[in-house]
């Protein structure tokens, strides 16, 4: 807690999620005043708890962010760390009378935290459109980038500069390989098409 804790009032999260840190905080602060060893304090830790995650109402979440969304400031390797976290990395293929080889990259949050996109999208400086998640669904909302330029020069330097340090490390280095070979354009020759369908199967992504 003497680590965690000073961390993340210096790093606010930036998205609603900081609200269950400041209740985590209090419940922290009661259980170090030995509070929680009373019945006082067990009922106040309770009732925290019941408003954390799921038990928070949207409206709550929303003001929240509505609140600190001018202070909003994405980083580089905050930026990585996030899309470590919560991206999609990945290649659509349809092999038929017309071959297509489409790159995904994406990102998707619960709408109340729709400013964080927003921001993600104004740093890579892209006009994508941020969509329902779900067809008629607006709970979710999803920023998606496809345009290649986007892609190659804006988020692949991204995370050669920031490396992402999970196993989605091997997505983006094979899912790298795959927009190598369409900016050579190889993936219109059956060769090169055969090639990435290789690739993609190997890692499934």
């Amino acid at each position: 807690m003497q680590v965690l804790i000073p961390f993340f009032d210096k790093y606010n999260l930036l998205t609603s999620k900081q609200l269950n840190f400041l209740d985590f905080k209090k419940v922290a602060n009661i259980i170090q005043e030995g509070r929680h060893l009373t019945e006082e304090g067990i009922i106040e830790i309770k009732s925290i708890k019941a408003n954390i995650n799921f038990g928070r109402a949207f409206a709550q979440k929303l003001a929240f962010i509505e609140s600190i969304k001018d202070s909003i400031y994405i980083t580089p390797h905050w930026l990585s760390g996030f899309i470590d976290a919560e991206a999609y990395l990945g290649i659509h293929l349809s092999d038929g009378s017309r071959r297509r080889c489409e790159p995904r990259f994406s990102i998707s949050q619960n709408s109340h935290d729709i400013v964080i996109l927003e921001a993600i999208a104004n740093f890579f400086d892209t006009k994508n459109q941020i969509v329902n998640n779900t067809p008629g669904n607006d709970s979710t909302k999803q920023l998606s980038l496809y345009d290649i330029d986007t892609l190659v020069n804006k988020v692949i330097p991204l995370l050669d500069e920031c490396q992402l340090l999970t196993a989605k490390r091997n997505d983006f280095i094979l899912w790298k390989t795959v927009l190598g070979i369409m900016c050579n354009k190889e993936h219109l020759t059956q060769s090169g098409f055969e090639r990435i369908t290789s690739l993609v199967l190997k890692k499934k992504i």
